[in-house]
């Protein structure tokens, strides 16, 4: 072609090097964020877990369990009745019958 610079195919490699860094770029940082997600759950569920032990381990001693402040799970499965109120375990049998 008249008038073509000699580094007209140059524009080529250098589009195609460009789409291979940043589908690269991509794949690292999605990698990463997995990894990250992974890492995150697994101490969150162990966190999870341990405070669930704990709390238990409390409750097998013989502390109270409204004195117990476990989260708001914890909290709601150990005190709560089936129709909502919070009451000593001592007392639900008054309630459920």
């Amino acid at each position: 072609m008249p008038g073509a610079s000699p580094s007209a195919g140059s524009g080529r490699r250098d589009g195609r090097r460009f789409r291979f860094v940043t589908a690269a770029s991509c794949v690292l940082i999605l990698a990463g964020l997995g990894w990250f997600c992974i890492a995150a759950t697994h101490d969150y569920l162990a966190w999870n877990r341990l405070r669930w032990e704990l709390g238990r381990g409390l409750l097998a001693e013989g502390v109270d369990p409204l004195a117990l402040s476990g989260g708001f799970e914890f909290n709601a499965w150990q005190t709560t009745t089936p129709f909502g109120a919070r009451q000593h375990p001592q007392d639900l049998s008054l309630v459920v019958r």
